[in-house]
């Protein structure tokens, strides 16, 4: 998706491996953190999920402009590729259901919901999604560092 929005560069590399820290970082998958993944914990509304997962994109961004505008370029990007990564999973048909609600995550122990979510992983968003997602990474972006 990184790619589909931005090209390639030393920027999009950077916003890649923010984003893989994002997936796959320490405690990255607690249950607690589904929001951060554009799902949501077991028995939360869709819009309390989908709430706290656009107020973490929000902070996220405000800390990259933060950092941008004191010259750490590279906090910046993780900053921004944490954002990324939570709005791309917003566009997951393994994260999202048709319907564009947060799925339930309920952990890596939970054997039956892992199986699932790793069979709707090989799913791709619809051009409209996936146009509308590097749109609004594309936003991001510029509200960051201006023009890419």
């Amino acid at each position: 998706m990184l790619e589909y929005a931005f090209g390639q560069g030393k920027d999009v590399v950077a916003l890649k491996r923010a984003s893989f820290a994002a997936d796959r970082g320490a405690g990255s998958q607690e249950i607690f953190r589904s929001y951060r993944h554009g799902m949501a914990e077991p028995v939360e509304s869709p819009n309390a999920a989908r709430g706290k997962a656009n107020r973490f994109i929000s902070h996220s961004l405000a800390r990259a402009r933060a950092l941008a505008a004191d010259g750490d370029r590279d906090g910046a990007l993780a900053e921004l590729g944490a954002a990324f990564h939570t709005m791309m999973d917003q566009a997951s048909p393994a994260h999202t259901d048709e319907n564009g609600n947060p799925r339930e995550w309920g952990g890596m122990n939970n054997l039956n919901g892992l199986r699932k979510h790793i069979a709707r992983e090989s799913g791709r968003p619809s051009k409209e999604v996936m146009d509308a997602t590097a749109e609004r990474m594309r936003a991001a972006y510029t509200s960051v560092f201006g023009k890419p």
